[in-house]
C-alpha cells in the first residue's frame, strides 16, 4: 500500500470516529426507549377503550331489544354494525398515533386514502347503498323475520334481515334476494290487527229478513267462541248483488295472521246453518272470503 493510500484510509477512519463520536447515543437510546413505551401504551390504552366501547355498546344494545322488542337477528345485526364501526374508528387512530410516534407525516398518508377512499366509494356506490338503506330499514324497524310482506311483484315471509339484502320466501318456495337499495315500497302485513271480510250469497227466492237474522245469530255464537277475533263483527245487510244472488257483507277485525282463518271458517258456518235451518241455497255457491289490512 502506498502512502498516498494509507493517508486516505486513515483520513476516512478519522471522519468515522468523528461522525461517530458525534452521535448523542444517549439521546437515540432515550428516544427509542420513549417510543416502545409510547407504543406499548398506545396499544394497552386501544385494547382497554376497545374492551369497554364493546361492553358499553352490547349493554346499550340489549336494553334496547328489551324495550323496543326488537328481534335476536336485527339486534345483532345492528350490533355487529355499530361495533364493527367502533373498532375500525380505533384501529384508524391506533394506527395514526403509531406513525406519529416514528415522526411519519401522517397527513399525506390520510390524504391518499381519502382519495382512494372516495374512489372506491364510487366505484361501489350500489354496494353503499345497499348497506345505508339496510341500516335504516333494521333501525326503523320496517321489517322483521317472520313478517308477512309485499315488494313489488314479490310476496311472501322474510326469512332473513342483512346490510345488503332482504330474503323472501314466497308461497311457492321460491327464495328472492331483494338488494336493499331496490327497496323503495314495501307492504307490510303483519302489523296491527287485520280486517276479514266476509260475503254471504243469498238465494233472491228467500226471505231476505229471515237469511240476514240467522246470519247475525250465527256470527254473534261464532265470535264468542273465537279468540281470534278482536272486536264486534258488523253485518251490513245487503250490500250487493252477484251471481243471481243478494249479497251480504260482514266485516270484523282479528289478530294478525289469523284473518284468512277466520272468514273461512265463518263463512262454512254460516252455510251450515243455512242447510240446518233449511233455507235455499244460493242459485250458484260462490260465497268470497277475502281480507285486507
Amino acid at each position: 500500500m502506498d502512502e498516498y493510500t494509507s493517508n486516505q484510509v486513515t483520513n476516512q477512519i478519522t471522519r468515522f470516529n468523528t461522525y461517530f463520536d458525534s452521535i448523542d447515543w444517549s439521546q437515540i437510546i432515550d428516544n427509542i426507549i420513549s417510543g416502545i413505551l409510547s407504543l406499548i401504551f398506545t396499544v394497552i390504552l386501544y385494547y382497554i377503550v376497545r374492551k369497554i366501547g364493546q361492553k358499553i355498546i352490547r349493554k346499550i344494545f340489549i336494553s334496547y331489544s328489551k324495550r323496543e322488542n326488537v328481534s335476536e337477528n336485527r339486534s345483532k345485526t345492528l350490533f355487529n354494525l355499530i361495533d364493527n364501526a367502533f373498532r375500525y374508528i380505533l384501529i384508524f387512530i391506533l394506527t395514526v398515533n403509531i406513525l406519529s410516534t416514528f415522526n411519519v407525516d401522517v397527513r399525506a398518508i390520510i390524504a391518499s386514502a381519502g382519495i382512494v377512499g372516495l374512489a372506491v366509494a364510487f366505484g361501489a356506490q350500489g354496494l353503499v347503498s345497499d348497506v345505508v338503506t339496510g341500516f335504516f330499514i333494521l333501525l326503523e324497524r320496517q321489517l322483521d323475520v317472520g313478517d308477512n310482506i309485499t315488494i313489488g311483484a314479490v310476496k311472501g315471509t322474510v326469512e332473513l334481515l342483512g346490510l345488503r339484502t332482504t330474503q323472501i320466501r314466497d308461497l311457492n318456495g321460491t327464495l328472492h334476494f331483494i338488494p336493499n337499495r331496490e327497496i323503495i315500497v314495501v307492504s307490510n302485513h303483519s302489523r296491527g290487527n287485520m280486517l276479514a271480510l266476509v260475503e254471504i250469497q243469498i238465494n233472491p227466492n228467500e226471505d231476505i229478513d229471515k237469511a240476514i237474522a240467522l246470519i247475525e245469530e250465527t256470527t254473534r255464537a261464532f265470535t264468542r267462541d273465537n279468540p281470534n277475533i278482536v272486536d264486534t263483527p258488523i253485518v251490513s245487510g245487503v250490500t250487493g248483488y252477484a251471481n243471481g244472488n243478494f249479497v251480504v257483507t260482514i266485516s270484523t277485525h282479528t289478530l294478525n295472521g289469523t284473518q284468512l282463518l277466520v272468514s273461512n271458517e265463518l263463512y262454512q258456518k254460516i252455510y251450515l246453518a243455512f242447510q240446518e235451518n233449511e233455507l235455499l241455497m244460493p242459485l250458484s255457491l260462490a260465497g268470497l272470503a277475502s281480507t285486507q289490512p
